[in-house]
């Protein structure tokens, strides 16, 4: 599971710093960079697929069953990162700076185990379990599935680093209303000062200790949340972080 991990990483930091640049930069400059990272990341991507594919169609010889599924993981994650990169950069209205959320009908149970799928490896490395707790009629949510897949690799990338291993991760889901409530829990502390600028761009908490990271995710998650038009917080309470953000849910309007 290390290739697609390292796939996703890739794709993460691509959306990071397109996040950024969409937020942060002028009309003016926005499009030749954004278009210039996303052809660069691409490419490179693309040839991975391609590759992967020329493998797995025996065209260099005979692959063992082994070899063929992690060929297939390597492949799916390289074509994922492409679509996840083309859905985003059609998500971004050039001309004022804003993200143009597309919903759909979608199984948001299926969106959160493939996110969590991908950090299985991880996962397994630190022994830490994930406990899901799924409220009812998630099966047909109207959201956008590329900036919810965004918000969740954000959370639970976030989660999975700062847990102690052996431990558990918590993530419960619940529609409330026209909302679609998230809380992602994982053992820790963080301090009232940690808390009050938990979400500014850079921002590396205290317990931060020998992991590596950019403190780019949680301002890119509030970011999402509040330019999706809902909502982010976080919390310590009981030797727990608590992670809560909300997106708005799109609902049909009945035929008259």
């Amino acid at each position: 599971m290390l290739i697609p991990l390292i796939l996703l990483s890739f794709g993460v930091i691509f959306l990071s710093l397109a996040v950024v640049l969409a937020l942060k930069t002028s009309s003016e400059e926005k499009i030749p960079k954004l278009a210039l990272l996303a052809h660069e990341l691409k490419t490179p991507l693309s040839g991975i697929q391609w590759t992967s594919e020329l493998l797995m169609n025996g065209d260099v010889g005979s692959l063992t069953l082994e070899q063929e599924e992690w060929l297939g993981e390597i492949h799916e994650s390289a074509v994922t990162m492409i679509k996840t990169m083309e859905m985003f950069m059609g998500q971004m209205d050039f001309d004022d700076g804003e993200m143009i959320v597309k919903p759909i009908p979608s199984d948001i149970n299926e969106i959160l185990n493939k996110v969590i799928s991908y950090y299985e490896g991880h996962l397994n490395e630190k022994n830490i379990k994930v406990e899901k707790e799924m409220g009812a009629a998630l099966k047909e949510v109207k959201v956008d599935p590329a900036l919810l897949r965004m918000l969740l690799n954000n959370a639970i990338s976030n989660a999975i680093k700062y847990s102690p291993s052996n431990e558990s991760i918590k993530i419960n889901v619940e529609k409330k209303f026209s909302e679609l409530h998230f809380e992602i829990s994982n053992i820790g502390n963080l301090s009232v000062r940690d808390l009050k600028i938990a979400f500014q761009k850079g921002f590396r908490g205290s317990n931060k200790g020998n992991t590596h990271g950019t403190g780019l995710g949680l301002f890119l998650i509030r970011s999402i949340a509040e330019a999706y038009g809902g909502e982010a917080h976080i919390e310590t309470k009981k030797q727990n972080v608590t992670l809560k953000f909300w997106i708005p849910i799109v609902h049909e309007e009945p035929n008259v």
